[in-house]
């Protein structure tokens, strides 16, 4: 026997039309989901069951929990975990025996984050390896890292 199903709070219907609209009208299917559909879609997990919100929009749980953690990390400025840097050949960031102290008038790069967490990179640091670092951190602030990224 098949359940009838109660009608949708007004936000959940609201949000499951905006996303059939994008649907609807995205120019092929592998484009991703907008940022404001994103944030739609999280902002309703202050009312309701992920679950829920998930099988109303049509999308995944755990790309609805991914969703909430990189809006929560944005919010609190909080980084991610992990951070791929580019793979540099030893040639080029061997300056100095490993057992060596880097020089008192090396360079220095100092990450600190309001939770107290610390990253400290010294000596030279490659112009792929700071990029990457630069653009992880800022993402939205592309001319940064080009700029920092010049020789």
């Amino acid at each position: 026997m098949i359940r009838p199903s109660a009608p949708l709070a007004a936000d959940l219907a609201e949000a499951t039309e905006q996303f059939a609209h994008w649907r609807r009208t995205r120019s092929h299917g592998s484009v991703p989901t907008p940022a404001a559909l994103r944030e739609r879609a999280v902002a309703l997990l202050g009312a309701h069951r992920p679950s829920t919100v998930a099988r109303v929009l049509g999308i995944n749980t755990v790309m609805l929990e991914r969703w909430s953690a990189s809006l929560e990390r944005e919010a609190t400025g909080t980084p991610p975990r992990f951070v791929a840097l580019p793979d540099i050949p030893s040639e080029s960031t061997a300056l100095a025996p490993p057992d060596s102290a880097p020089a008192i008038d090396s360079p220095e790069l100092v990450l600190r984050w309001p939770g107290g967490g610390e990253l400290l990179a010294r000596g030279a640091i490659p112009n792929a390896t700071l990029r990457a670092i630069l653009e992880t951190f800022a993402p939205h602030a592309p001319d940064a890292a080009a700029r920092a990224a010049q020789p």
